[in-house]
């Protein structure tokens, strides 16, 4: 079958069904971390530990004194910090201990986590594949997202057998 319809998804489509804007990533991280049923792990003291050596931030503090960086300029700075073969104080990229690496691991893991709490049966997402699917369409149409997630991707058909 050929693609009829093509839709370009943009921020506003994962956040209208509850995911953090990009530039409000880190702050509702920072505030998971601080509910009361947070279980911490050993990520959450890598990426504190991090937030601490590289800007200064204290992530572990339940108040936070300085605005936090976008999500964006912090992978931003990991990556272009890898592909220069470069390093920070305490996040080398030896391959005994590729901590930096880690990080930037840890970053990209932290969407995925963030976004297994986001989205309902009765999501945008969820509408707009169901009625795609049924009116016979859904076959011929194609999404294209320009965001940190493919929520789009994860949402299933109302009827998976078909």
């Amino acid at each position: 079958m050929a693609i009829e319809t093509v839709f370009v998804l943009g921020a506003g489509a994962s956040h209208a069904d509850g995911a953090p804007l990009q530039k409000h990533l880190l702050t509702t991280y920072h505030r998971a971390l601080h509910a009361p049923e947070s279980c911490q792990d050993t990520t959450d003291a890598e990426i504190t530990a991090f937030f601490k050596s590289f800007f200064g931030i204290d992530f572990a503090a339940a108040e936070l004194t300085r605005p936090l960086p976008t999500f964006e300029d912090v992978l931003g700075i990991i990556e272009i910090a890898l592909k220069r073969g470069e390093s920070f104080p305490d996040f080398d990229l030896a391959p005994q201990n590729p901590r930096l690496q880690r990080m930037r691991e840890h970053l990209v893991a932290l969407i995925a986590n963030m976004l297994a709490y986001v989205g309902t049966a009765d999501s945008y997402h969820q509408k707009l594949v169901n009625s795609l699917h049924k009116e016979g369409s859904l076959l011929r149409t194609a999404f294209i997202s320009l965001n940190y997630d493919a929520f789009i991707a994860l949402v299933p058909s109302a009827d998976t057998n078909s």
